[in-house]
């Protein structure tokens, strides 16, 4: 054990063991919160969770095969070799949207390392933007892509799960996309007034609280599960890039914001342009704007059926809040969101 490694002290009665891979992000900050009332939640990932979170924590690569073997051996060592669900985060990243981090080779890792424990469930979490949409002349589908399909074929007798969730989000934003796009407005940057794709189309989400709500469900529901179970999960109702825009120059400037719909092709060579010539930095990269004409309808039945989980917020509903923080303390916004202050705000303070 390193020294680094946050160690608790033991209960009298052990409770049920629930693993957590990336939990040192958003979602796994909210889920050991959540979870560790019900559940001893062990976390791993290269750096520890914040102070609230309640998890004894194992400093991991997991892009390292040693690593994970011997991080593992240190938590039968520690907390035997039962557990209840191993939950993998460290494949999402919110507004990654040209690929994600956790490998097909890093899942095929850790599913072989897993196989060394008695292992009730295992649960990988995609982000819903990155799995193609199907053609929506077959209903509101996604396709299985590769490493889904790897997970399917080498979970071997560890039951998996794979939840497909949406851009996460709370009261404080905590969300790529939509932080950037309030940016833009409050700044009134020019870009804020182009939308590339088809305006109409939109992103899917889901509160921070829903997904919490949506693991525990998951995990208390792993009997009834079959050996293979896929999960979209977001709001039923996604919200248009239209109306995001709309909404947040409402609550921000107090009007609808207009915006021009430019065409994906010319929306490239401007993003493409822009990010050679030193334009500054910008969030849409042009390989992101392959998706711009991607509209993932999300059907979250199954998950009502299987799970018994529905979401119980909007995103339209949050967004006013989530605006107030920013002109209540456009600072600490600016901070939290890891954005450049603005110079006329560091020259008021």
């Amino acid at each position: 054990m390193t020294v680094r490694e946050r160690t608790r002290v033991a209960a009298p009665m052990a409770k049920p063991v629930v693993l957590v891979t990336g939990c040192s992000g958003l979602i796994g900050g909210r889920l050991g919160r959540a979870l560790g009332d019900s559940f001893t939640v062990v976390g791993l990932d290269g750096e520890p969770p914040d102070d609230a979170a309640d998890y004894d924590w194992f400093e991991c690569d997991l892009d390292e095969d040693d690593s994970i073997a011997a991080t593992l051996r240190k938590v039968r060592q520690r907390h035997g070799g039962a557990i209840t669900s191993a939950i993998d985060l460290s494949g999402y990243r919110d507004g990654d949207f040209n690929g994600q981090a956790n490998s097909v080779e890093q899942t095929r890792r850790l599913l072989r390392e897993l196989e060394q424990l008695q292992v009730e469930q295992f649960v990988h979490v995609r982000n819903l933007l990155v799995v193609k949409p199907a053609d929506e002349s077959e209903g509101p589908l996604i396709e299985e892509d590769l490493e889904e399909a790897v997970i399917r074929r080498h979970h071997g007798p560890i039951p998996a799960v794979i939840l497909r969730i949406g851009g996460v989000y709370d009261e404080d934003c905590h969300s790529a996309p939509i932080s950037q796009e309030m940016r833009r407005i409050y700044e009134r940057r020019p870009e804020s007034y182009l939308l590339p794709g088809d305006p109409h189309h939109g992103r899917p989400f889901v509160h921070l609280d829903d997904l919490t709500d949506c693991f525990r469900k998951v995990i208390e529901r792993r009997d009834d599960l079959g050996a293979f179970e896929s999960f979209p999960i977001a709001e039923p109702d996604v919200m248009s890039e239209q109306e995001m825009q709309d909404w947040l120059g409402h609550y921000v400037h107090g009007r609808g914001w207009p915006a021009i719909h430019l065409p994906k092709r010319l929306a490239k060579v401007g993003a493409w342009a822009r990010d050679r010539l030193g334009g500054g930095e910008t969030f849409l990269k042009a390989g992101m704007i392959d998706l711009a004409d991607a509209h993932h309808a999300v059907d979250i039945r199954r998950a009502h059926e299987r799970l018994n989980w529905r979401p119980k917020r909007r995103l339209h509903d949050t967004l006013g809040d989530m605006v107030r923080g920013l002109q209540s303390d456009p600072i600490r916004w600016y901070s939290v969101h890891h954005f450049p202050i603005p110079e006329e705000l560091a020259v008021a303070v």
